[in-house]
Parts: structure tokens; C-alpha cells; sequence
């Protein structure tokens, strides 16, 4: 039962005040220094002219995201204020609020807008970093062209150092830093920068070994006035006729020998700097060598440089030289082992050293012997020539390309199959979800029972040798359990 009561009053018929803003104008220009004077009144219909007394003046300086009030709180018709130095992007908000006698309010409001001018920064070499600021600097990447506040008072910087290079002079002949008073009209400014000559640095490993030999060089600590990743371009010289321009590239030495591998690095002005490192390439370790069964041959007219591998955790590295695989006669490098009846072999192949100025290839094969002239079924990486299919149906005659997919990026994987007389091509992006190669099934009649499968590297070049890195080889047949995508294990 227990109640309770408020009480409202209610005007019929009252309306707020009508404010007029005489003083400033909307969208008035301001300069920093200004005095913008204000000056306005209100009329009610019910009381009249509001008195004086109840004109409220508020201003509302706006800057970036975000506001600050109370700029203006005074009473009255008029007044003035001068305008003071905030952000570029600030503007102003005058407003007068008026209250009739029975405390209904009206309002009004007017901005009051900066007067700006275009101040453009540039830097030689183009694209480095100036601050600027009217209350601090900022980072601006350059080229920039900033709308700046008449009046203000801006600061501007020239950071270093940037990239390796330092400040030499503002095309004003100002220092590095400096103060200036925004004019009336529009300005640019080049800020100089000046580097030394990078320093190349290298770091290899190893730098001596048997033959193929897989160096790791890292150019990627060189510096431009001591400052790490300065350095706009990498070209390594690996003293065999191959180049680089990766900051930390891996390269295999296919041949015995003594060499120089040269880095040279370039900053943004084109200022160069390099260093030298010997690598020494001893014979290579014996072919046989290689994880049983596994074997090495070469097929067709050998050269000393045909022959060359190692295995190193996991990975295998095939080198070759070899006119092609190609033709009614190979010339080519094959690690293979016996495959008996139905089985398939699966490879990753991790890199493929190019040869200049022609294109390497590596891969899988199942081969019927090693004669020169055998019926095979092929799946290859090349350089030149994209990721293909190949097969030999009958002996001495020229291999069939019939499959094609363009260039896959290494690594990637390879596998081969057979069911009784037919040959499968597959590819796989990570070694379990495998799709077959467009074309690339065929039958081969009557294929012994018989064959040899493994990997095969040829350099398309007799006077070179290529090398190929290879890893998660497995292998099944009649006689073999199933191993799938475990690498290599010396046995």
C-alpha cells in the first residue's frame, strides 16, 4: 500500500530562444596568433530579447580524433580569443546557448576553420624517412605533402641513420633539426642522406669437403654504416660458373677443385662492397657408398665428371654431368636398386642446382636395364623445360613425352608406380594427398618382371656437372615391405 509522487512542470506553449550568431562567420579562417572575436544574441517569442545574462559562450577545439571543451566558457554577448598553436589537423567550434525565463534553452554553433598551405618533403636517395610536427615530429615516409597550419610553428627532423645512410644537408641549409614559422605560401624541402660503401660479410659452412659439397653461405650480416639490413642487393659468384642473388643461398660444388666465392653487396645509392671466401671440393667419397642396395651407374659414354653423391641425414645429393636423357641413347647418372613386379618408389626433391645457359633435370625412373638405349617410364624436374613425364615403349627408339604440368617449385614430390604392365606419374604438394599427372599413364608391354627403380640426374651438359638434393625416398616391390615417407637410413 505504500505510494509515492513526483511532480513535473509543464509550459504550454513555451518555445526555446532563437540564437543568432553575428560574429565569427561559419567556416571563418584562422591563422595561429589570430583574434577571433564572438558576438551573437537571442530572441524568445514568449519573453522577448533573452537578457545578457543568460548567453553562455562555448568553444570546442578539435584536433585528431578526438575533442577538448571548454576552449570558451564565458557569459554574454561577445568576446574574443586568440588562437593557439595545436595540431595541423585541429579546427574550432563557437557556440552560444541562451535560457528564457522559464529555463528553456536554444543554441547555435558555427566552426571556425584552419588556413593551411602545402609543405612537401623529399629525400635523396628518394624514399627515407623525415619527421614533422607542430607539437612533436612525426615519421613520414617520403615523397609527403602535408596540409600545415598558417602561423604555426613546425618541427622538422631529419632521422638517422636510415638504411645506412646519414644526414648531409636540408636544401634550405638548415640543420638537421630545425623550427620554422609557417608562412603564406607553399614550400618543399629535399633532406640529403648520404652512406658509405657497404660492408660485405660472409659466413660459410663448410668451406672444405669431399665432393658434391652442400655450402651454406649467409651474406645477410653484411652492413651499410654498421647497419644490418641495409643492403638493397645480394650477388654471390660461386667460382663455378653459377650465381645467386639470395642474401643466404645454399649451393652444391659438383666438382672437385679449389674455388673463390665472391659476394658483392649494393646499397641504395649503388655504392658496392664484397668479399672473397675460398671453398675447397675434395674428390668425392666413393660411389658405392650410398645406402645399400642402392648403387650408382652412369649410362651411356662416362666422363670424368659423371659420378658423384653423398648422404648426410637424411638427404641424398645425386650429381651428374650427361648430354640428356633424350633421344634413341641416354646419357645420364641413376642411383636405382632392383624393383621386382608390382611396387613404386617415392622421392622429395629438394633442390636442383641450374646449369647455365641450358636446363638440368632430375627425378624418378623405372628402367628396364642400363643399356643405353632401354625402354624406361620417367618423372622429372627440369629447368628449362618444366615437371614432365617421359617414356621409352620400345628399345632404340626416341622417348615420348605425355605428361606436362609446368613447373612445380622444389621441393616437391614425385611417385611412381606399376601394376603389371601399367606406369602411373604422380604428384603430391606434402607427401600424402597424391593426384595423378595429366597423361601421364601409360602401358608398356610386356616390361620384365625385373626392372630397376631410383634417381636420376643428368646436367643436358657433357662438360658440366649438376646436382640434385633429394630426401623421403621409400620403396616397395614383391620383396620389399612398404616405408612411406621415412627418410633414408644407412644400412
Amino acid at each position: 500500500g505504500l505510494t509515492s509522487s513526483a511532480s513535473v512542470r509543464i509550459d504550454s506553449g513555451n518555445t526555446p530562444p532563437a540564437v543568432t550568431i553575428a560574429a565569427p562567420l561559419p567556416n571563418t579562417l584562422f591563422k595561429i596568433g589570430d583574434v577571433v572575436s564572438y558576438s551573437g544574441s537571442a530572441t524568445d517569442l514568449q519573453d522577448g530579447t533573452v537578457p545578457t545574462p543568460t548567453l553562455q559562450w562555448k568553444g570546442l577545439l578539435f584536433h585528431g580524433s578526438h575533442g577538448h571543451p571548454n576552449f570558451i566558457n564565458t557569459a554574454g554577448p561577445s568576446g574574443s580569443v586568440v588562437i593557439s598553436q595545436h595540431d595541423d589537423n585541429s579546427y574550432y567550434k563557437f557556440c552560444l546557448e541562451a535560457t528564457d525565463s522559464k529555463g528553456l534553452k536554444g543554441s547555435r554553433c558555427v566552426d571556425v576553420l584552419p588556413q593551411t598551405v602545402k609543405y612537401s618533403f623529399f629525400t635523396n636517395p628518394p624514399g627515407l624517412q623525415i619527421a614533422y610536427g607542430i607539437d612533436a615530429p612525426r615519421p613520414y615516409n617520403t615523397p609527403v605533402t602535408l596540409d600545415t597550419i598558417v602561423g604555426s610553428v613546425a618541427s622538422v627532423l631529419a632521422p638517422e641513420p636510415q638504411l645506412g645512410f646519414n644526414f648531409t644537408s636540408w636544401s634550405t641549409g638548415a640543420n638537421r633539426f630545425f623550427q620554422t614559422t609557417v608562412g603564406n605560401t607553399a614550400r618543399s624541402f629535399t633532406a640529403t642522406f648520404t652512406a658509405p660503401a657497404p660492408v660485405a660479410v660472409i659466413t660459410t659452412t663448410p668451406t672444405s669437403g669431399p665432393g658434391p659439397l652442400m655450402v651454406q653461405f649467409d651474406g645477410t650480416g653484411s652492413t651499410v654504416g654498421g647497419e644490418l639490413g641495409a643492403i638493397k642487393e645480394f650477388l654471390w659468384e660461386f667460382g663455378d660458373g653459377l650465381t645467386s642473388t639470395l642474401g643466404a643461398p645454399t649451393h652444391i660444388y659438383a666438382v672437385a677443385g679449389n674455388y673463390i666465392a665472391k659476394l658483392t653487396v649494393s646499397n641504395l645509392s649503388g655504392l658496392l662492397g664484397s668479399i672473397t671466401q675460398a671453398i675447397t671440393v675434395n674428390d668425392p667419397l666413393p660411389v658405392d657408398d650410398l645406402p645399400k642396395p642402392y648403387v650408382y651407374n652412369y649410362i651411356g659414354n662416362g666422363t670424368t665428371l659423371s659420378a658423384a653423391s653423398s648422404y648426410l641425414n637424411g638427404q641424398l645429393i645425386a650429381c651428374s654431368s650427361g648430354i640428356d636423357l633424350y633421344g634413341t641413347n641416354d646419357e645420364t647418372g641413376y642411383i636405382h636398386r632392383a624393383m621386382k613386379g608390382d611396387g613404386e618408389i617415392i622421392a622429395r626433391i629438394v633442390s636442383l642446382d641450374p646449369v647455365p645457359d641450358y636446363g638440368a633435370k632430375a627425378g624418378l625412373m623405372i628402367r628396364e636395364s642400363l643399356s643405353p638405349d632401354a625402354r624406361y617410364f620417367d618423372q622429372l624436374q627440369t629447368n628449362a623445360f618444366g615437371h614432365r613425364v617421359e617414356v621409352r615403349t620400345q628399345t632404340g627408339v626416341t622417348e615420348t613425352q605425355i605428361g606436362f604440368v609446368g613447373a612445380f617449385a622444389v621441393p616437391t614430390w614425385m611417385r611412381l608406380t606399376r601394376v603389371d604392365n601399367q606406369f602411373v606419374a604422380y604428384h603430391s604438394d606434402d607427401g600424402r594427398t597424391w593426384a595423378p599427372i595429366a597423361g601421364g599413364t601409360i602401358t608398356i608391354p610386356n616390361m620384365p618382371t625385373h626392372v630397376l627403380a631410383g634417381l636420376v640426374v643428368t646436367s643436358v651438359d657433357a662438360t658440366r656437372r649438376t646436382c640434385a638434393r633429394f630426401d623421403n625416398l621409400s620403396f616397395r616391390d614383391a620383396n620389399t615391405s612398404y616405408s612411406l615417407f621415412l627418410p633414408l637410413v644407412r644400412r
